[in-house]
């Protein structure tokens, strides 16, 4: 298989745009949002309301009757309360239509008339007029001009100008042609946007494939085009990402914690000659709720911004009962009256057995990319240049990784027993002296958490008889086979002990109590009432089963103390019901007893596999090194921030909060920070630090950015910098999606090289000599689509832009959760010639995504390529696995400790 040299991209530069391109805006008057304000107060009984509550739902309305909204917009004015308000943007001077402000107050009245169908017509009518007035409309002129700075990335003169660069692009990829080699073509159908374009806008091919298989299943191509700058390159870019959506009948309900779907709905336009060309696109957000009793459930379709209201029905007053009358809409509707409309299907919704699968063929995405250019070379945009590979190794073993043989020379042409043979006894040696490497860095961290001797309790609450020897064959791949063991020690002669302790897991494993008021209390108390009685029966309910958990707990461990390791067995039934799961309370009693837990569910079959997996996952919370420490260039270290959602769990409710997190490895130990509540950080620990997050005892910041809030996270970041920095030389790995709105200077705006300010300080080489920063982005919105030109499945490693000298894009290698029918369909188109029989449509295509790494600090000797050779490296190198993740180490380690959370 050829190695990959070049990568091409699927991104755009202007290079011969107008100096300014002009755009249209309606945005509702204050007087008219002012009254909405008060509406939307008084049927909520909330004060505080931001707009996109005010305002829920109208995008949606307005889609529908203005599709050609090139996008939406919540802007705040600067006049105070209630200036926030909506704002509809079109392309080039729209202000002399009158059809266009008619079906703009004609959408606002039909969204008044479903929220406030009781508030008085002639105010309704008043607030929908505002779409006539004169003075709510203006021309707006955009320049196509970028700034002179010394920043790394391009800056626009305008900032509106990535949201013009889209629309302006989309407007010439409408109706546009997408071509496959075998000759099959496809329409583009944009989306209208029901809010600004940074995350991109969706062109559909349309019309879309009817699953070869079922029948029963729709998906086609979803393009999305986005604008975004990178460092070290001097121009805007476009992109445009291809991605499958698939389409079909809903068969089940939504949980309260499923995300929203959608509603897809495309509609001709007057003059559509039957080459949709002329199709819109717009969306309603639902969710499938269960409705009945027992022998009569059904399914509806409930409107997300009013529960009140049947999506399908206000779809059907919007379109017109003719077309959809009778229709079951939790079932695509394809083609009535050129109409087509269709519940959109996901894995995150709960689907399965997607029609088409997922992923995009290498020979697709090529013909997408050529598609595309004819197109926007009309608009103005050149294709960016491939990318090249960034050649060199920079060697970093990690211990979990099993040892590789190489046959020696004078062995190639010997008998293959003799090979064999060999290869058996080389393996078997290097695994030995592996294994002996592992319980060096256990033994290490056992002491640094204060277990003394060496000794590490293992505590199996088991539901089934074969757990406690899966587990400790499964020790024996990980530490070898030990000098010493019995029923429930096993020591090795370099002094590791490991105590094993088994037990039926009891209330650990049982449903959470669900408390009812009784009919005597519901027929004396009103309906609040009745809520705060019922709120403190359930927690006490709660604290029962945990101080029943906690009991059982105690009593496996038997007086022991130190830190230990637990495995629980749950039955996977009980997580079909989130306030009755156990798992967070059962963690988190885990947690306070200093056990560091792993859950594995079982079934009907015993998964066998999940002990392993569960062991070295031990080894990660523990906080054993992959690498040491000393074998590196840099000591490898990690900031982020931890962000969580309120969200209701079994046992109470997770408040929405944030915090900050950090971690260093020195002397074999991996730490880390978590902050106090003034924000300066605390080392521990890596496992201790585990234990006191999963417990809930750590420090809460706001979610919000006000000013106090905003500068705890400075606190934290500026004090854990200069402590690592103090202990010698390191590589900071920092991740751009979750830090850069609390440390600004990450953003690609304000990116300076060699010049960081968090709060009030700046930082220079001189201030942190030791300090080298690395910001890793994988958020696949912003970072490009690429394709190859050469017979390789998989390609992997670092690629970088000309000119760059501090930017490179990584491919980690493929996991082993990857197929290799998965990786073999990469290769194949979906577009085959009539009558092919190499269609695998039923298998995904499985590819790995551009990660961008960006040294944007460090020292005047040093070499970014090695910065980025170890980064790319350290992606190898976890307890946990044995190959690359996304995030190299210790940044992956800290975002586990942010999933590690249970309830506050």
């Amino acid at each position: 298989m050829t190695d990959v040299s070049n990568l091409h991209i699927s991104a755009w530069v202007a290079d011969h745009l107008p100096e300014t391109l002009l755009l249209t805006r309606f945005r509702m008057s204050a007087e008219a949002h002012g009254t909405l304000v008060q509406w939307c107060r008084e049927k909520t009984n909330r004060q505080e309301l931001p707009a996109s509550v005010i305002l829920s739902g109208l995008s949606e309305i307005l889609g529908f009757f203005v599709p050609e909204t090139a996008y939406m917009k919540l802007e705040n004015d600067g006049n105070g309360e209630g200036s926030t308000r909506l704002s509809l943007y079109y392309l080039r001077d729209r202000t002399a239509e009158a059809d266009l402000r008619a079906r703009i107050r004609t959408g606002i009245n039909v969204w008044l008339g479903i929220l406030y169908p009781a508030k008085d017509p002639d105010v309704r009518g008043a607030i929908a007029g505002s779409a006539l007035d004169d003075a709510n409309w203006r021309l707006i002129e955009v320049p196509t001009g970028l700034a002179q700075h010394r920043g790394a990335c391009a800056i626009p003169t305008d900032p509106m100008l990535f949201d013009a660069l889209t629309v302006h692009a989309v407007d010439r990829l409408a109706g546009a042609a997408l071509r496959y080699r075998s000759g099959i073509t496809r329409t583009l159908v944009p989306h209208t946007p029901l809010s600004s374009p940074f995350n991109g806008i969706e062109l559909v091919a349309f019309p879309p494939r009817v699953d070869r298989g079922s029948g029963a299943g729709i998906w086609s191509e979803v393009i999305t085009v986005s604008a975004a700058t990178f460092p070290e390159r001097s121009d805007i870019h476009l992109l445009a990402k291809p991605s499958i959506r698939n389409w079909g009948p809903v068969r089940g309900y939504d949980a309260d914690t499923a995300p929203t779907r959608s509603l897809d709905i495309f509609m001709p336009s007057e003059g559509d000659d039957g080459d949709h060309m002329a199709y819109k696109h717009m969306s309603f957000a639902f969710r499938a709720k269960q409705f009945g009793q027992k022998n009569e459930r059904r399914i509806e379709a409930v409107w997300d911004c009013d529960r009140e209201q049947r999506a399908f029905d206000l779809l059907r007053r919007l379109v017109g009962s003719e077309r959809l009358t009778g229709a079951d809409l939790l079932n695509p509707v394809r083609g009535e009256e050129g109409m087509w409309v269709l519940p959109r299907l996901a894995p995150g919704s709960g689907d399965r057995y997607l029609a088409g699968s997922s992923g995009f063929a290498w020979p697709d995405r090529e013909d997408v990319a050529v598609s595309l250019d004819a197109p926007l070379a009309v608009a103005g945009f050149t294709r960016a240049p491939a990318m090249a590979r960034l050649k060199g190794q920079l060697p970093v073993t990690n211990l979990f990784k099993k040892s590789d043989v190489t046959l020696p020379a004078r062995l190639k042409d010997a008998p293959d027993e003799e090979k064999k043979a060999w290869k058996d006894a080389e393996f078997a040696r290097k695994e030995v002296l592996r294994h002996a490497e592992v319980r060096k860095a256990l033994l290490r961290t056992l002491e640094a958490v204060g277990n003394r001797n060496g000794e590490l309790d293992l505590l199996i609450f088991a539901q089934q008889d074969s757990t406690v020897t899966l587990v400790r064959e499964n020790i024996v791949k990980l530490l070898g086979q030990p000098d010493a063991a019995d029923g429930i020690i096993m020591r090795w002669e370099d002094g590791l002990t490991l105590h094993i302790a088994s037990a039926p897991p009891g209330p650990l494993a049982e449903q959470l109590p669900y408390i009812e008021l009784t009919d005597a209390e519901k027929a004396r108390l009103n309906q609040k009432q009745q809520s705060e009685v019922w709120k403190t029966k359930q927690k006490e309910a709660h604290e029962d089963a945990a101080r029943q958990m906690a009991a059982r707990i105690r009593g496996v461990r038997n007086g022991r103390t130190g830190m230990a390791c637990a495995i629980l067995e749950m039955h996977e039934s009980l997580k079909t019901w989130a306030r009755r799961d156990p798992f967070a309370m059962a963690r988190r009693e885990l947690a306070k007893q200093g056990c560091l837990p792993q859950v594995v569910l079982i079934g009907e079959k015993i998964p066998e596999d999940k002990y392993l997996a569960s062991l070295k996952d031990w080894f990660r919370m523990l906080g054993v090194l992959p690498v040491f420490d000393d074998r590196l260039p840099l000591a490898p270290a990690a900031m982020t921030v931890i962000q969580r959602n309120e969200d209701v769990v079994g046992g109470g409710t997770q408040k929405a909060h944030a915090f900050p997190l950090a971690a260093r490895v020195r002397g074999g130990i991996l730490e880390c920070a978590i902050p106090e509540e003034n924000g300066d950080p605390s080392w521990i620990p890596y496992a201790k630090a585990a234990l006191r997050i999963m417990s809930g005892d750590y420090g809460r910041f706001a979610r919000n950015r006000q000013e106090e809030n905003q500068a705890k996270f400075a606190t934290f970041f500026s004090a854990a910098l200069e402590q690592i920095d103090r202990r010698g030389g390191a590589l900071v790995l920092t991740e751009m999606d979750q830090i850069a709105h609390r440390l600004p200077a990450l953003l690609n705006g304000k990116l300076l090289f060699d010049d960081l300010q968090i709060g009030s300080r700046n930082y220079r080489p001189g201030d942190l000599p030791n300090t080298r920063v690395v910001r890793i982005i994988t958020e696949p919105k912003k970072l490009p689509s690429y394709y190859h030109g050469v017979d390789n499945k998989w390609p992997s490693g670092l690629f970088v832009w000309e000119g760059a000298e501090r930017t490179a894009y990584g491919l980690k290698p493929k996991p082993p959760t990857v197929s290799k029918p998965s990786s073999f369909a990469s290769m194949v188109s979906r577009h085959l010639e009539p009558g092919s029989n190499e269609a695998v449509d039923d298998v995904p295509r499985v590819s790995s995504q551009l990660d961008e790494m960006c040294v944007a600090f460090m020292q005047p000797t040093d070499e970014a390529d090695e910065i980025l050779r170890l980064t790319h490296k350290l992606r190898n190198a976890h307890a946990q696995y044995d190959y690359s993740t996304r995030k190299p180490f210790p940044l992956h380690e800290l975002r586990l400790l942010g999933g590690a959370i249970t309830f506050s």
